[in-house]
């Protein structure tokens, strides 16, 4: 094969990838690979004898390469990937689903033309052929050359495995050494999953004096003397060529007698040798075409307008090139055989030849766009940029439109031509600030909030706060509030105050800022100045109002609702990635507020509209408040799981105080399920950094206390935590630390909750928040044995319809002694079916206090309980954890994982007591995993 390496010291690495596929396959669960290795060191050739080990095996294969000039095409590998899947091997229920990411891609047959859907939709897309092609068999994934690919596709392949976590599905990334700086998330992500068992990182390293001579043996067995080369030819070959495998096998594929080697050889001298034995023609015209990335036949017009030879001599040339495998078909298009014969070839050009044959790349495209033929704007504006010198007006302006392109479907790669179209601006040129002004706006919407940050406080230090750079300044606070770093945010305000600048965005970021602080007069001072500038204008800046209604929410202000409808009415006219920030703005402050649960229920459906049912790579706000309604009402096991999925799948979860919220729910929720030693993992090294998503850090933390015996620790922490509620008289969630702190059942516990009941109840009771009055009454119960207050928490959890409160109000209600037969096993059916173990356990030991039968716990063998049931099953059988390892076909730790969280799930302490249970007839095992 043109361009493939020996198949030399890779025998090992093969294995472990086959193994990979292997477990993917027998388990159903997606696997992630990444390969790595400098240019040329078999990648390729490795992927290719995996792509037919994997075939063998019955996988769908479905194969993907991004080129350099790729970066700023969006989504431009899966486009490629696309394009080469064997249409006749697609299984029918898969077409359809094939058929619309095509769409929404916009890859179909020719150039790509311009997109309109936005990542979301591709994701989902994508997902939902892998599921419909998993259907008939296990799918293999390879995306080639991923150091070069978008940052659309880099960052999307995760949160890509994430939803195909329970599909047989392996993806394995190519990526070459030295781009560290671009592929890092990707490479931690698969780290992280290999931690689990679920991911596998392969480094291809040089050949060695061994491989080397193997190597000469098989081109020129005659050199051989017993078998083996002589020692200082192999030792030569090692020197000139650094072990590279690619360069040893075209050096001696193409020297007559490397015996005579004489003299130091740049390793791209073989490419170069190559090359050299095509005839001048297919070389001009070889070196013509490395400026391009994908080869189409029209191309060859630019081919005879460089080299100035006829028509037919460049299409004969361009055949010869095919011939010899120079050059390859892939799909609609060619390509270079090997990544590194294009860069030999381009960097042998010389700079100015270079630029000018990018100039008439980019003349040719526009004349053809001109004459109404579709063209890829993305690869017409890399063409001009590397065409024209800095401060040239052409270049900003094919940056600029090929920004406008790609924010419809990635924000992050309009992010990067909005970065070079300010790159490209002169010195001193103002508009500098706006550029990367909306450089960071697009990253913090495409889910870079560290980026965003970076690029903000960066482009300030140059422009300034004033003139061009307000806009800058506004941005730069707003992504560092995201954040968390709400000194620093005051710290720019109080700097944009100093050179003149008013804005308004930036009272109301002052506002919210100090209130997240806990500066209460500070944050009172400026929401009243924050008010009276929203009042006074005729037509409110939309920063102003959004900075305004979260500062509503955090202060507890009345005002909350007035601009939550004037926001989400600018929802309905704005394009989708601002209407789904907008909206998913407005959540949290919507579940606290006087709608509730229905109203956050409806927004929730909003979102949905808009993202098409992915759950990967919208705003982290937005994954907060599904989170959190999950919690207040049902699909826990879903809440679970997206919150894993968003926490993995976000670029830099750090950058997001929402996604500190995510974390601390996700745990909180884990531990309810009865899965404390997962909960501790979720919270490792968390911490408060707003006071909006405070109580939610604090509780899990909490929990984590108790869970290792610091009840008194626990207890602290969450009564300071209601204290600081207090004093800053912010009431969002108050009701849930003081209901935290009094099940911890402490006399210290105990003691605070008798001192902070009534003041919280105080707070809350004027605002007319249903959540906040359910908690604070269940506490008001649970302190003093009030059953009214229960009643009436019982009956605002109903008229919310939500579940979980329902179940958690039933218990105190029961527990009180009120109807408990009706309300205890109302609490045991409703944590039963949500998978609330240790609420289940709760229940259960207050029914045998109140004389109630407990309800036999039924393992139903569903998506998720499936295999712990049929492990629990054959454990109660007697068989040992080796012979169960057998019969299922898993690993003894995997059996061991599985049998714990059935223990956890029933809730036992061991095999012991399952085997009791069941005889009793308390736990019932039926289904199976089939």
């Amino acid at each position: 094969m043109a361009g493939e390496t020996a198949f030399v010291a890779r025998q090992e690495p093969l294995d472990e990838l086959v193994r990979a596929c292997a477990t993917a396959q027998a388990r159903g669960r997606a696997f992630a690979v990444v390969v790595r290795g400098e240019g040329g060191v078999g990648k390729t050739t490795l992927l290719a004898h995996l792509l037919a080990a994997a075939e063998e095996r019955g996988f769908f294969l479905a194969v993907g390469r991004a080129d350099e000039m790729d970066r700023g095409r969006p989504f431009a590998v899966v486009r490629d990937l696309v394009a080469r899947v064997p249409r006749e091997k697609v299984p029918p229920s898969a077409l359809t689903a094939l058929a619309a990411l095509v769409s929404t891609l916009g890859a179909g047959p020719g150039r790509s033309h311009v997109p309109d859907p936005d990542t979301d939709a591709v994701l989902g897309d994508i997902a939902t052929v892998l599921t419909e092609v998993s259907r008939h068999g296990p799918v293999l994934v390879a995306l080639e050359d991923l150091h070069h690919a978008d940052v659309a596709t880099l960052a999307a392949v995760a949160a890509a495995v994430r939803l195909c976590e329970s599909l047989p599905v392996v993806l394995v990334v190519t990526i070459r050494t030295g781009y560290s700086e671009r592929t890092a998330v990707l490479e931690d992500f698969v780290r992280r999953r290999e931690r689990e068992g679920w991911g596998l990182t392969t480094d291809l390293g040089a050949l060695g004096h061994d491989d080397v001579a193997q190597l000469i043996g098989r081109h020129h067995p005659a050199l051989c003397v017993d078998g083996s080369p002589p020692g200082d030819l192999v030792v030569q070959v090692l020197e000139r060529t650094g072990g590279n495998p690619l360069f040893v096998t075209e050096l001696l594929r193409h020297l007559a007698d490397p015996s005579h080697l004489q003299g130091p050889i740049d390793p791209r001298d073989a490419l170069s040798v190559r090359m050299l034995n095509h005839d001048p023609e297919a070389i001009e015209v070889a070196r013509a075409l490395s400026v391009y990335s994908r080869l189409h036949v029209e191309d060859l017009r630019f081919a005879e307008t460089v080299t100035g030879l006829p028509g037919p001599a460049v299409t004969a040339a361009f055949d010869r090139l095919l011939r010899t495998g120079l050059l390859t078909a892939r799909s609609n298009a060619y390509v270079f055989a090997h990544p590194l014969f294009r860069e030999a070839l381009y960097d042998n050009l010389g700079a100015a030849t270079r630029t000018r044959l990018h100039g008439i790349a980019a003349a040719v495209i526009a004349q053809s766009r001109d004459q109404g033929h579709a063209v890829d704007v993305f690869e017409w504006a890399t063409h001009v940029l590397r065409s024209t010198p800095r401060g040239g007006e052409e270049g900003v302006a094919a940056a600029l439109a090929a920004a406008e392109a790609a924010a419809p479907l990635s924000p992050l790669v309009a992010a990067t031509w909005l970065q070079q179209a300010a790159d490209h601006l002169a010195d001193g040129d103002g508009r500098g600030a706006d550029l990367l002004a909306r450089a960071a706006s697009s990253l913090s919407l495409g889910g870079d909030g560290a980026a965003a940050i970076a690029v903000a406080v960066s482009a300030v230090e140059r422009y300034g706060v004033i003139g061009g750079g307000r806009e800058l300044a506004r941005t730069a606070g707003l992504v560092l509030a995201a954040a968390g770093r709400f000194d620093e945010a005051l710290a720019l305000i109080d700097r944009s105050r100093a050179a003149g600048a008013a804005d308004p965005a930036l009272v109301g970021l002052q506002a919210l800022a100090h209130g997240q602080l806990g500066h209460r007069e500070e944050a009172a001072a400026s929401w009243g100045s924050s008010t009276a500038l929203l009042d006074a204008a005729a037509e409110p800046d939309l920063a102003h109002l959004l900075t305004a209604a979260l500062g509503a929410h955090v202060l507890g202000r009345p005002e909350l609702q007035t601009y939550a409808d004037r926001l989400e009415e600018i929802a309905g006219a704005v394009g989708p990635a601002l209407r789904l920030e907008l909206l998913a703005s407005l959540l949290p402050g919507a579940l606290h507020g006087p709608g509730g649960a229905p109203e956050a229920r409806r927004l929730v459906d909003a979102c949905l509209s808009v993202r098409r049912g992915s759950p990967l790579t919208s705003a982290g706000p937005r994954v907060l408040a599904e989170v959190e309604l999950a919690f207040f009402d049902r699909g826990w096991e879903r809440a679970i799981d997206d919150a894993t999925l968003a926490l993995r799948a976000a670029l830099h979860p750090d950058s997001s105080t929402a996604f500190d919220g995510v974390r601390a729910l996700g745990a909180i929720l884990l531990d309810d399920a009865g899965r404390p030693g997962e909960a501790a993992r979720f919270v490792d090294g968390l911490r408060s950094r707003a006071t909006a998503v405070s109580v939610y850090v604090d509780v899990a933390l909490a929990r984590v206390l108790a869970g290792r015996g610091d009840v008194d620790g626990a207890a602290e922490r969450l009564a300071a935590r209601v204290r600081t509620l207090l004093a800053l008289g912010q009431p969002t969630a108050i009701g849930l630390a003081l209901d935290e702190l009094v099940q911890l059942g402490s006399p210290r516990a105990a003691a605070a909750a008798v001192t902070l009941v009534g003041p919280v109840r105080d707070l809350v009771a004027p605002l007319g928040r249903p959540l906040e009055d359910l908690y604070t009454l269940r506490c008001q119960a649970r302190v003093h044995g009030d059953v009214h207050a229960a009643r009436a928490c019982l009956r605002i959890a109903q008229e919310q319809d939500v579940t979980a409160e329902i179940g958690r109000s039933s218990l105190v209600l029961g527990t009180l002694g009120d109807s408990p037969a009706e309300n205890l096993r109302r609490a045991h059916t409703i944590f039963r079916d949500l998978g609330a173990v240790r609420l289940v356990r709760l229940t259960s030991a207050a029914m045998r206090v109140r004389r109630v039968p407990v309800p036999r716990t039924r393992g139903r063998a569903g998506v998720a309980l499936g295999i712990e049931v049929e492990v629990a099953r054959l454990a109660v059988e007697g068989l040992t954890n080796q012979q169960i390892a057998s019969r299922l076909s898993y690993s003894v730790k995997t059996v061991e994982v599985y049998l714990s969280r059935a223990y956890q799930r029933f809730g036992v302490a061991g095999r012991v007591a399952l085997a009791s249970a069941v005889s009793r007839g308390e736990i019932v095992l039926d289904g199976g995993a089939g």
